[in-house]
């Protein structure tokens, strides 16, 4: 992964935000606030509407950040006017809205010096997270996903299956990618969605697996089952799933019978 705003070991929301407004200012602030974002987040994407389509996830995810940030500071009782104003700024900062302006003329207005500074502020002041992941550690869940779409692209299976697979293999990369901006937060989210599937549709997910040839669906969950087993080890929900219903227990420990994964 190449140097950009992932290149951080944050303690709370607002280390993550100083982390990527402190890579901003280090990047070429005269070109468009799409450009410099895209380098911010490690997005190459050459397509032009995409990229900004991508941008565009990164700084909303800012914004829930910063809501994130006001609840947390209000649940510790700080005084709103002590903190209102600079986050207006830098939520201004993020607009999805001024994409097409020039960084400096609308993003570096808003982060002045005083801003910043309040950011580092709000970051001493908000406890730290209990959940803390390490770059390699995220980063070796896309090396799993990239395994995983290679057994997904080699056909023989299920239809279902495969919508099923794709689809939450999509929200895990989707979240590791938002790591720099939401931390484990996102992936933490990602694998109570998987488990709330799996439970909801537990007979179908069954029956699928019966469906295909044998040996690809067993390949399929086994790459599955390890980006799933990865992520919930980063987000420390491992044990409470392994202690969960009969079913979840069936997904730790048996394997082959639906996700192929590793006993716990």
């Amino acid at each position: 992964m190449k140097e950009n705003a992932t290149a951080i070991n944050p303690q709370n929301s607002a280390d993550r935000l100083i982390a990527i407004v402190d890579s901003a200012f280090r990047k070429d602030r005269s070109k468009a606030s799409t450009e410099v974002w895209a380098s911010v987040f490690g997005i190459e994407e050459e397509d032009a509407v995409e990229k900004q389509r991508l941008v565009s996830d990164y700084l909303s995810a800012v914004g829930a950040e910063l809501l994130s940030i006001e609840s947390a500071l209000a649940a510790a009782n700080v005084p709103e006017p002590l903190h209102k104003a600079s986050i207006t700024r830098i939520r201004n900062a993020f607009s999805v809205g001024a994409l097409n302006s020039k960084w400096d003329d609308h993003a570096g207005r808003h982060l002045e010096a005083e801003t910043r500074m309040a950011l580092r502020w709000i970051a001493y002041t908000l406890p730290k997270e209990s959940s803390a992941a390490s770059i390699e550690d995220v980063t070796s869940i896309l090396e799993l996903l990239d395994d995983l779409d290679a057994q997904l692209s080699n056909g023989g299976l299920p239809a279902g299956l495969k919508v099923l697979l794709e689809k939450h293999a999509a929200e895990m990369r989707k979240a590791v990618k938002l790591f720099p901006v939401q931390g484990v937060a996102g992936l933490r989210k990602v694998v109570r969605t998987v488990l709330a599937d799996i439970h909801l549709d537990e007979d179908e997910i069954r029956s699928a697996t019966q469906q295909g040839d044998s040996n690809k669906v067993r390949a399929v969950l086994g790459r599955f089952g390890a980006a799933f087993k990865k992520t919930a080890e980063i987000t420390g929900d491992l044990d409470k799933i392994s202690k969960g219903t009969s079913l979840v227990i069936d997904v730790i420990e048996a394997g082959s019978q639906l996700l192929s994964l590793p006993a716990a």
